[in-house]
C-alpha cells in the first residue's frame, strides 16, 4: 500500500491509492517539504500553510483568507487591461500614411512572450471621399515613438471607405506576442493610410471648432495582456 525508498538518484513516497496519504505531526513542530535546500511548502501546526517557488513564498493562508505575492492568473482573465478614451482631434488629408497620435497607449508589460491584444474603435467624419483606407499597428520602447516598428504584417480596412461628408466608426483588433522583456514599458499606436489624394478625414471631430451641431464622436482603445 505504501513504499518509501531511494533509487540512487531520487527519493520517493509511493501511495497505492488505498485511502488518503496523510503527513502529520503529534507535536507542535511544523511539517516542511524541501527540494535540496529550497522550501516547496510549509504546514504549520494548527496555523498557516505556505507554498513556495524557488524558495520564495508565493501563497500563504491567513485567518480571514489568503495572501498571494506576485501575479495571479486565472483562465480567461487578462494579466492586465489598459484603456484610453480620447476626443483629441486630428485631420488627415491626401493619401499619405499618418501616425494617429491620439491612439497611443502606454503598456508596462508584465510577462515576456505574453499575448497582447490591441482593440480600437475610432470615430470621425469624412469630408471628402477617402477611398481605400487601412490601419496598421506600431510599437516603440520610447515614449516619443522613436524607432517604432510594425508589430506584424496585418492591415485592417476601415468601414465605408468611399462615404463623402458623413460620420464613420472603424473598429477592429490586432494580436501580437510581447516583443520586449517582462517589466519593459512599450508604447503602441495606429498608423492610418487612405488612397484618395483628395480625401479629407476628421478624426474625433467634436474637438474641432467646426464640428457639426450635436456631434459626439470619440475614440476608444484597449490593450489586454494575456498569458
Amino acid at each position: 500500500d505504501l513504499e518509501i525508498y531511494h533509487d540512487g538518484n531520487d527519493s520517493y513516497i509511493d501511495d497505492a491509492g488505498v485511502g488518503s496519504l496523510l503527513i502529520r505531526t503529534t507535536s507542535n513542530s511544523n511539517v516542511s517539504i524541501k527540494s535540496s535546500s529550497a522550501f516547496m511548502a510549509k504546514f504549520m501546526t494548527g496555523d498557516a500553510v505556505e507554498l513556495y517557488y524557488n524558495n520564495s513564498k508565493k501563497l500563504e493562508t491567513l485567518t480571514d483568507g489568503i495572501k498571494v505575492t506576485g501575479l495571479i492568473e486565472t483562465s480567461g482573465i487578462p494579466l492586465q487591461q489598459v484603456f484610453n478614451n480620447t476626443a483629441t482631434a486630428q485631420i488627415v488629408n491626401g493619401n499619405s500614411s499618418t501616425a494617429l497620435t491620439f491612439s497611443q497607449i502606454t503598456v508596462p508589460t508584465k510577462r515576456s512572450s505574453s499575448l497582447l491584444v490591441y482593440h480600437y474603435t475610432i470615430s470621425g467624419e469624412v469630408d471628402a471621399q477617402r477611398g481605400q483606407c487601412f490601419y496598421r499597428l506600431f510599437y516603440s520602447t520610447n515614449s516619443n515613438m522613436s524607432g517604432e516598428q510594425q508589430v506584424n504584417g496585418n492591415a485592417f480596412q476601415g468601414n465605408s471607405p468611399n462615404v463623402s461628408d458623413g460620420d464613420f466608426s472603424d473598429s477592429g483588433f490586432f494580436t501580437f506576442i510581447n516583443p520586449v522583456s517582462a517589466g519593459t514599458t512599450i508604447y503602441v499606436r495606429l498608423h492610418y493610410l487612405q488612397s484618395n489624394p483628395s480625401g479629407s478625414v476628421e478624426f474625433n471631430q467634436q474637438g474641432l471648432t467646426s464640428q457639426p451641431s450635436g456631434t459626439s464622436n470619440i475614440s476608444a482603445f484597449r490593450v489586454e495582456e494575456l498569458t
